[in-house]
């Protein structure tokens, strides 16, 4: 992670633990704000049912509607024998039950379906209105007084009327008064001793009270608050303030993490180019305090290691020249020893007469010619390596340019055999056609010489490698190159055969003026492979295929 990184980091984690902080205290407080608020809603939804409570299924009006008819019923006769008119009148009234009470007494004197249970204890008062339970639905009653100074009845009747209410039915109609506030609502009977309120604060529960008991519960599961609630507008002003304040600190913070930064930035490209151009010496920016020092720190190091560089770079050229001169000296005198033995022969057979002379100069003459061939071809060879031309790039597709270098190194070779494989689709690469030809002819003789006693078979396979290369390989199954030759293959003057030991020097020094690179490596089964990658021309693949 850089520097700038960790800094924003940091910065950000000092204002998120502020905005944190913050949050949890405001957060409290819309808690609190919003508690208050659905205490408030709690009330007022409780209100609501119990209005519409008292206006739901209320008989009062079918009752009043009712009482003068039944009373009219009534002095036609006995109770037994007008009952069916006095049922008749409260149907038409909206009743589901009636009875009939002998005023101050408790004697029930008639009654119908669903009617009242028993005249309430301490009596009733003209216009009452209670509710009472039936099998598990609800009856509402409503009583009126009737003075009706016949006999038998006395002075005056209790006319009750009672309308039945389905739990089911009331619950719905509840809640379609209560829809905006409530998000679910239901009547539940209520049996003898058992609570109806829960501790929930988003739980209304009315009782429903007859004469004597709780009947039945209506429970209320409070909606979620509105968008005009207080506490709906404080939580959406405080995501919004943390919001804001989370994005003004995340610029505060980059900006100042940047401004910190950025001399440190300044230094580094400066280094970078300093680096990119060997050491070559570069002013460094000028900066305060820390980083001021810093930067003048550098400049002296940059100094003193261009200085060493330089020092080191003469050195190496010494003894690089040092160890040219010594292997050529060393490939020159090789050459030598046969010709200085060939000209004591050519001497000695003189001096022993005409016929050992002409025998001595049938024989010594070939050995002198191709001692000197060799030495002809390491001048050559090191003018090569020492004059190489820059390449001069075209895009080219690499497929005839490997037929043609390794086909070529192997023609009149009957016992060897080359394979060329294609790995996927093969892009141009860019490339000196005649240069990149002879190193890959370098590689091909070098195989082909490895496969010259016995025979084989060389393989090539092209084929793309990361994005952007080429990779080619070329391998043979011969006996192979000593484990410790590897590191050192591509030096001058190091051979595993019995070549000069400029070859692969020549060919890794175009592969890498090509932009390339190029190992060798032991290859399974037996035998070496070279393994070269070209930078390919960019959005220009060639037709090739796998």
């Amino acid at each position: 992670m850089s520097l700038f990184s960790r800094l924003l980091v940091v910065l950000l984690a000092v204002s998120a633990a502020s905005l944190g902080t913050s949050w949890l205290v405001l957060r409290r407080a819309v808690e609190r704000a919003a508690a208050a608020e659905q205490a408030v809603r709690a009330v007022r939804v409780a209100s609501a049912i119990n209005g519409a409570l008292e206006r739901y299924g209320d008989p009062a009006d079918a009752v009043t509607r009712w009482a003068p008819d039944a009373a009219s019923a009534a002095r036609g006769g006995p109770l037994d024998a007008v009952r069916a008119e006095i049922d008749r009148t409260a149907r038409r009234s909206g009743l589901d039950g009636w009875a009939v009470f002998r005023l101050g007494t408790r004697e029930r004197l008639a009654e119908g379906v669903a009617a009242a249970d028993a005249l309430p204890w301490g009596g009733v008062a003209d216009g009452d209105s209670w509710w009472e339970e039936r099998a598990g639905h609800l009856v509402r009653c409503a009583a009126r007084l009737e003075d009706l100074p016949i006999a038998p009845f006395g002075s005056g009747l209790a006319l009750i009327g009672c309308r039945l209410v389905r739990p089911a039915e009331l619950a719905g109609e509840l809640g379609r008064r209560l829809a905006g506030d409530v998000r679910s609502l239901e009547v539940t009977m209520t049996p003898p001793g058992r609570a109806t309120a829960g501790p929930d604060p988003e739980v209304v529960v009315v009782p429903l009270r007859g004469r004597r008991r709780d009947l039945a519960a209506v429970r209320a599961v409070l909606g979620a608050i509105g968008d005009d609630g207080v506490a709906r507008r404080l939580h959406v002003a405080l995501t919004g303030g943390i919001a804001a304040g989370a994005g003004v600190g995340l610029i505060l913070a980059a900006l100042l993490a940047a401004s910190w930064i950025a001399p440190l930035r300044r230094l580094a490209r400066a280094v970078d180019r300093i680096t990119g151009r060997g050491l070559a010496p570069e002013p460094m920016p000028r900066a305060a305090g820390e980083i001021g020092r810093l930067a003048r720190a550098i400049d002296r190091m940059i100094a003193a290691l261009h200085q060493e560089q330089l020092h080191r770079r003469d050195a190496e050229r010494q003894a690089a020249w040092r160890e040219v001169a010594r292997r050529v000296a060393h490939e020159v005198r090789n050459p030598l020893t046969p010709i200085r033995l060939a000209v004591d022969n050519l001497e000695r057979a003189a001096r022993r007469g005409p016929d050992a002379l002409d025998r001595a100069l049938a024989e010594e003459p070939a050995a002198i010619r191709a001692e000197v061939d060799r030495l002809e071809r390491l001048v050559r060879e090191f003018a090569e390596y020492s004059r190489l031309p820059a390449p001069d790039p075209r895009p080219v597709d690499l497929e005839p340019i490997v037929r043609r270098a390794v086909e070529g190194q192997v023609a009149g070779r009957e016992r060897i055999a080359v394979r060329i494989r294609h790995g996927g689709k093969i892009p141009r690469v860019l490339a000196d056609a005649e240069l990149l030809s002879a190193a890959l002819a370098n590689l091909a003789r070098n195989a082909a010489a490895a496969l010259a006693e016995r025979g084989g078979t060389i393989t090539v396979t092209l084929g793309p490698a990361r994005p952007g290369r080429v990779r080619l390989t070329i391998a043979d199954d011969g006996p192979g190159i000593a484990p410790e030759l590897f590191e050192r293959i591509f030096e001058p003057y190091v051979t595993g055969g019995g070549g000069s030991g400029l070859g692969l020097a020549i060919t890794r020094r175009i592969v890498e003026e090509h932009g390339g690179t190029i190992r060798a490596a032991p290859r399974q089964g037996g035998g070496t492979e070279f393994i070269v990658e070209l930078p390919a021309v960019r959005d220009e693949p060639s037709a090739n295929k796998g």
